[in-house]
């Protein structure tokens, strides 16, 4: 399961995985189904430090959009800033 929260709705999207390689597809497909609903692109993201979310895709995503990709402090759930 991939939950995103918007910080400043609180508005949450949870989109069922078979397997977590697929991360960065929906996650693609979420942020195209966004800009044309909303009209707004993305702008920052904040994710834990998951191998799913700490790769080149991601990564070349972002600098390719100039999104800043933040992440949560790692092994302390408490602090996710979520």
């Amino acid at each position: 399961m991939f939950v995103i929260v918007d910080n400043y709705s609180r508005f949450t999207w949870t989109l069922f995985l078979t397997s977590k390689d697929e991360s960065f597809e929906k996650f693609l497909v979420l942020l195209k189904k966004m800009k044309r609903t909303v009209g707004h692109s993305l702008v920052s993201f904040k994710s834990d430090h998951a191998k799913e979310f700490e790769n080149l895709s991601f990564i070349d995503y972002c600098n390719e959009h100039g999104v800043h990709h933040n992440f949560s402090t790692p092994r302390n759930p408490n602090r996710t800033g979520w």
